[in-house]
């Protein structure tokens, strides 16, 4: 009677077991090897970033060799928690084809920043801090006179006026058009509204026709640049469109206006002994207004609001006309 190989164990010799271990993990490394060469990663696109460089995301998002294959990067990279990166809400990787990814980066959208301790602290538009960073984000409007005991991420900003609020919303809305965004935004005790482009100061007044003087005040802007002095739109209304120009001299110029005095006194000693010719001040003072008035007239007009040809306001005499007697 023949016995029954049922649930006979089968023995295996050590080598071949060795080559059927080998086998599987040959075939292991293979697929590894394929999975890597087939989904490498040459080409990474980066989407919507506008507060930094392509090759800043790019290292501060693909970390790692795995970001290097194009089908574990999308779901190990994309992330919803930035707070290690400023201005940054969110960033999504995905998959473009075999060998590229595509970096998508959704912004935060600050309206204005200011100084707090060391930082600046950025805010959005119902007032919440939404970043931080020790360096000024120069797209950003920088607001002065918003005084603010503590702040820390998150926080709602304590306005003692809710219309500063606004009115930051609105001036951010409007600089967000174009470039023209000012070295720094003043509000003063009582809401007045300054804003500073190198050496020029436009003064706003009241958050009121503040879209029609941001218009006007961006297309003047071109024809002050390289000057000194302060823009006056506090009176702009529906009626009234004049913007008066108070120009200061530099200190070169006051440097070389003293020096002509000077060498004018030296000429008339020559001339008259030293006896002190006391027109001599008035004429010089006297042609220096009238050539500037002639060429370089300061008040705006209104019927011409687009072209501003420069028709200039006696506003500026009267604002100097103590002016060169100060050098006598």
């Amino acid at each position: 009677m023949r016995s029954s190989n049922y649930r006979k164990k089968i023995e295996i010799d050590r080598k071949t077991k060795k080559m059927i271990k080998g086998s599987i993990a040959g075939f292991i490394l293979a697929a590894i090897i394929f999975f890597v060469a087939y989904f490498h990663v040459d080409t990474v696109e980066v989407m919507g970033s506008s507060y930094y460089t392509e090759d800043e995301i790019k290292d501060m998002v693909l970390k790692g060799p795995l970001a290097k294959n194009s089908v574990l990067a999308p779901m190990l990279y994309s992330k919803n928690d930035t707070e290690d990166i400023p201005f940054v809400e969110a960033i999504v990787v995905s998959q473009v084809n075999n060998h590229a990814i595509c970096i998508s980066v959704k912004e935060l959208q600050p309206v204005g920043c200011i100084k707090y301790l060391d930082c600046y602290m950025y805010f959005d538009r119902q007032g919440i801090i939404v970043a931080s960073s020790v360096e000024r984000q120069m797209r950003v409007p920088y607001f002065e006179g918003i005084e603010i005991e503590s702040v820390a991420f998150g926080d709602e900003l304590p306005f003692a006026d809710e219309s500063l609020l606004n009115t930051a919303v609105s001036l951010a809305r409007i600089f967000a058009k174009n470039d023209e965004i000012p070295d720094h935004i003043v509000f003063d005790e009582s809401n007045n509204i300054t804003l500073t482009y190198g050496e020029v100061t436009a003064q706003l007044g009241k958050d009121k026709y503040l879209e029609d003087k941001m218009t006007r005040l961006i297309a003047i802007l071109p024809h002050v640049a390289g000057k000194k002095g302060i823009l006056h739109l506090e009176n702009v209304n529906d009626t009234n469109k004049n913007i008066t120009f108070e120009e200061e001299l530099t200190q070169e110029e006051q440097d070389a206006l003293k020096q002509q005095d000077e060498d004018g006194d030296t000429q008339e000693e020559d001339q008259e002994g030293n006896d002190y010719d006391s027109d001599l001040d008035d004429s010089s003072s006297d042609s220096y207004d009238s050539s500037y008035d002639s060429g370089n007239d300061s008040s705006y007009d209104s019927d011409n609001n687009s072209d501003y040809d420069n028709d200039y306001d006696s506003g500026y005499d009267s604002s100097y006309s103590d002016y060169d007697s100060s050098w006598e």
